[in-house]
């Protein structure tokens, strides 16, 4: 049990798109097989575990404040604003409790300011960066954000 946090990246495939044509071939050979149309692609862009201050990030700047292990869409501009308040942080320690705050809940893991949690944020920072600079992903796919505990 604990605080299981996920960002997927989501992408529609169409069947009336020049551009998703060859992808289409490919998941026609998987719909075979499961005997089902398949409409989306879903791949687990990040995956972070009881990094409670960037979970309490996410609901306070992505879903209004509600904690409610639900699924909300985030736009890129707003991963680009953790990738931001992340760096900050990084560069000075002291700005931590002020820009990212550690939050507690039901197994939600450790609140200091330790090791482990400046470990995530340079995860964070790379992930994010990775995704977000990436072409590809930026034109066809959409993020999704998902906790649970």
């Amino acid at each position: 049990m604990g605080l299981d946090m996920y960002l997927n990246a989501k992408r529609y495939v169409s069947n009336y798109s020049e551009a998703d044509a060859e992808l289409r071939g490919e998941l026609d050979k998987l719909e075979s097989l499961a005997g089902m149309p398949i409409k989306e692609i879903v791949c687990e862009a990040m995956y972070w575990r009881k990094a409670n201050a960037i979970h309490d990030w996410f609901v306070k700047n992505v879903q209004n404040g509600e904690d409610d292990c639900g699924t909300y869409y985030v736009e890129n501009k707003q991963l680009q604003a953790l990738v931001d308040t992340c760096k900050a942080i990084l560069a000075d320690h002291t700005l931590a409790a002020e820009l990212l705050p550690t939050a507690s809940g039901f197994f939600f893991g450790s609140t200091d300011y330790d090791d482990y949690y400046y470990e995530e944020l340079e995860a964070t920072v790379d992930g994010l960066e990775k995704l977000l600079s990436d072409e590809n992903i930026a034109k066809n796919f959409y993020f999704e954000y998902h906790a649970s505990w």
